[in-house]
């Protein structure tokens, strides 16, 4: 081909079972489209040792785990799904130096009738040098409340001179010259979801962001390209439609999903959401739903303490926990106090080292910016968060009800409440006081 070298990303991930027939009609369409037009490259996702046959004509690049996540430095933890995709890019890239311009294409993205007629359109496009994506938008009121937006960090709290901007990725191009700039930006330690990551870091690199669902172009309907499949049109007319949206990223959706789960209203269960979706690490007392909604929000390190080995066991059945255990990104700590009723309450008083034990385990977690306490002895564990991180935010719920918690505000400052659920940050210099009031409590299992 003439002109700049332009290579299709199919992206895709080693699935068992025949679960991938879809993915492969897709990838069989796109190669037929862009004969001749672009290369396609397969990118698989697997940690398998199985070769799996390539399809004919399209080139396969297979990237494990640790290809993924120890090519370059990074602050991004090590799970692909929700928010890390653009890691596997970057690696991706620099496998197939050859190639000058990339579009990467989600395996669930289908090239539909009318996609025949806009390849052309869409190979210009991406060999233009600019950065496309669907539904590219900057930060708004009206869309402040997208729970990705917040997950955007600089390092060092550098100042944005642009605003922040977002986009759907399943089907995107840029120019080999942006993703260089942008893995250099994620090795000085930008982080975040990388569809708001990418659009962003595009802008300060003097990109211009193209909108593909913009009517101009006829490529993207955005009504049927990002929307449940019950909620598209009967008859999608845009050439590439994207039937398969998770309902997570809707506003809402944690108090639809969670409403059974977690003991909580919906409003609570939102502003709940909302915190988890912006933290990178996170304890709560008392293991259940909420455990279930921070790994659904994509916290990438997970620290959850329970005294009811039997609600464990259950709550790791109930909620299929058992791969995020197994990945490193959920901690689910069972510490003994003895025997326990209902909610975990000991049965009789535990011995003094039982308790001491439960309560150092924000000390010994590594690290967290988010608490969440709906467990026993909760003001002792709230001063004992406190103590072991004292600027992050610290969630108590059934606090407005019960005035016995209400001490804590002698070290901590409450900046939300909604309902039963109350949010603080620290107070400054308070540790004193916090030792204090955690030995006066260190015996109340409330």
């Amino acid at each position: 081909m003439t002109g700049p070298a332009l290579c299709i990303l199919f992206d895709t991930s080693e699935r068992p079972n025949g679960q991938n027939v879809q993915a492969r009609k897709a990838l069989a369409r796109v190669a037929a489209l862009f004969a001749g037009k672009a290369d396609v490259v397969e990118v698989i996702h697997t940690d398998s040792a199985a070769e799996g046959p390539p399809l004919d004509s399209v080139a396969q690049l297979r990237l494990s785990t640790r290809d993924i996540f120890d090519s370059f430095p990074h602050r991004k933890g090590r799970s692909i799904i929700p928010g890390n995709l653009d890691l596997k890019m970057i690696v991706a890239t620099g496998r197939l130096p050859q190639y000058s311009h990339f579009i990467r294409w989600e395996d669930d993205v289908w090239p539909n009738e009318p996609s025949a007629a806009a390849i052309d359109q869409l190979c210009a496009l991406a060999t233009s040098g600019d950065f496309g994506a669907v539904q590219v938008r900057a930060l708004s009121q009206a869309n402040s409340q997208w729970m990705w937006w917040k997950s955007l960090e600089p390092p060092n709290a550098e100042f944005l001179t642009e605003t922040p901007h977002a986009a759907l990725l399943p089907l995107m191009f840029f120019p080999r010259s942006f993703i260089q700039s942008y893995a250099k930006k994620i090795q000085e330690g930008w982080t975040g979801h990388y569809e708001v990551l990418m659009p962003t870091i595009a802008i300060l690199c003097g990109l211009k962001l193209v909108d593909l669902s913009a009517p101009s172009f006829r490529l993207v309907n955005q009504c049927d390209f990002n929307a449940l499949f019950e909620q598209r049109s009967p008859f999608p007319t845009s050439a590439f439609v994207h039937p398969v949206k998770n309902d997570r990223q809707r506003p809402g959706w944690a108090p639809r999903l969670y409403r059974d789960s977690v003991r909580a209203s919906p409003s609570e269960i939102e502003a709940i959401a909302r915190r988890m979706s912006v933290s990178h690490r996170y304890i709560e007392y008392g293991c259940g739903g909420s455990t279930a909604l921070a790994l659904d929000c994509g916290i990438q390190n997970v620290v959850s303490i329970e005294t009811d080995l039997a609600f464990c066991e259950s709550t790791i059945e109930k909620y299929h926990l058992r791969k995020f255990i197994d990945v490193g990104r959920l901690h689910l700590r069972h510490i003994d106090l003895g025997r326990t009723t209902s909610w975990g309450f000991p049965i009789l008083p535990p011995r003094e080292r039982q308790i001491r034990e439960f309560l150092s385990a924000p000390a010994s977690s590594g690290g967290f910016d988010l608490a969440f306490i709906d467990g026993r002895y909760r003001v002792a564990a709230a001063a004992a968060c406190y103590l072991a991180a004292p600027h992050a935010i610290i969630m108590i719920h059934d606090y407005q009800s019960r005035p016995e918690y209400h001490v804590v505000e002698e070290f901590l400052d409450r900046s939300t409440m909604i309902e039963e659920l109350s949010i603080f940050s620290g107070r400054p210099d308070q540790l004193h006081r916090a030792k204090e009031i955690l030995e006066q409590f260190i015996s109340d299992a409330r």
